[in-house]
């Protein structure tokens, strides 16, 4: 953008010589803000006349009509469109020779990329690196991962009772829990997770407590509540980079109920497919109903015996653990996230040349992940060995 036919003097802005403001704007700060939404821009904008600020902004566009309209010191009102672009190109070179100030939000739980190497997680920012990183709030929710120390206490003894939960079961169910933050790298490495995980069994079997106790969903939803489809989607589209547990699916005693939990079933998955920023959605079921084609989008696990009740209370009295298993999970994908990326890549990749649907390799993807995260990942810390 040509900004040469710009000139300010004597306190004045002048455009090929025409005085087009009895007044200099100058931009003072620019400021970045990053939040789970993405990131803003606001720049500090100053008025000046006789060498003294008479009007200070804060803005987040550089558009003329943006702080033109805060102002009434313009001495022409009638600039033309060709004068407000030079303005703008003027006002935007200014910002590109200013240092950022960066200041970081946490504004929810899940994770979330942020650019630059930096990662929301569970109210954290997980990080190789932060330069130049400016917070107004807690600095301790900064994460580096080279400073990142994670306590192994007990931690074997809770992974050997997620196993002993329901057998091999509850240890691919657990591994489906990290979804939401495996989202990301296979999103990077070109292979995005795009099912959802159906646990099913009898009533009593204890498939609801296993998810609650080993997945720590952030949030709950029922089929049976009699709620529309719009309003439910609407509400779990706020929870992206979290985990949800759709619970209740069960042969409807009306048509009109069994038709609306498949309608809800199909557009959850169906979300899942179409929108990256889709949280991690896991249903349980006493059966496997709906359209054949609907069941093909999930992976569907059996809870074929009831669930070690022992195990599930040994495990939900250590909720503060499980906590910390998985902030040192993300810390680890973090920190080796080329590595993880190549690995899914070439996992997909074999795959594909052996002609593995999308749905089983999805899965076996899964499996691998979990060798990822024993073998390579978390080899710095003694509680893998329980898988060797």
């Amino acid at each position: 953008m040509i900004t040469s036919m710009v000139d300010a003097q004597n306190d004045c802005l002048f455009i090929d010589g025409k005085k087009v403001l009895d007044f200099i704007p100058y931009i003072a700060k620019v400021k970045l803000t990053t939040t789970s939404k993405g990131e803003k821009r606001a720049y500090r904008i100053q008025i000046r006349r006789n060498g003294e600020v008479i009007k200070e902004v804060w803005l987040s566009k550089l558009y003329v009509n943006s702080w033109f309209d805060l102002s009434a010191h313009c001495s022409d009102a009638g600039i033309t469109n060709r004068e407000r672009r030079l303005i703008e190109g003027y006002l935007q070179k200014q910002a590109a020779e200013l240092p950022s100030h960066q200041e970081i939000f946490l504004d929810k739980k899940g994770w979330s990329s942020i650019g630059s190497g930096c990662i929301f997680f569970n109210e954290k920012v997980i990080t190789k690196a932060v330069p130049d990183i400016v917070r107004t709030k807690d600095l301790t929710r900064i994460v580096r991962t080279e400073d990142y120390r994670f306590n192994t206490d007990e931690v074997q003894s809770i992974l050997c009772e997620i196993q002993r939960a329901a057998e091999n079961l509850s240890w691919i169910v657990y591994t489906a829990s990290y979804f939401d933050i495996l989202k990301w790298p296979f999103e990077q490495a070109g292979y995005p997770i795009e099912f959802i995980v159906n646990i099913y069994g009898k009533s009593g079997s204890g498939r609801t407590s296993l998810i609650k106790t080993i997945c720590s969903p952030s949030y709950v939803f029922s089929f049976s509540k009699p709620q529309r489809s719009d309003a439910v989607l609407r509400e779990i589209k706020r929870f992206e980079g979290h985990t949800i547990l759709m619970d209740d699916y069960n042969p409807a005693e009306t048509k009109y109920g069994y038709e609306r939990q498949n309608s809800l079933k199909d557009r959850l998955v169906r979300l899942v497919e179409e929108e990256r920023n889709a949280p991690n959605i896991l249903i349980s079921s006493k059966e496997l109903c709906g359209h054949v084609s609907m069941q093909d989008r999930e992976v569907q696990l059996f809870l074929e015996k009831p669930v070690n009740w022992e195990s599930l209370t040994f495990l939900s009295n250590r909720r503060k653990e499980l906590k910390e298993i998985r902030t040192a999970f993300f810390v680890q994908i973090v920190d080796n996230i080329e590595a993880v990326i190549d690995k899914i890549r070439n996992f997909c990749m074999m795959s594909d040349r052996r002609r593995i649907s999308d749905a089983l390799t999805s899965l076996w993807c899964s499996c691998y992940l979990d060798y990822i995260r024993c073998a390579s990942i978390y080899s710095r810390y003694s509680f893998v060995r329980h898988m060797e």
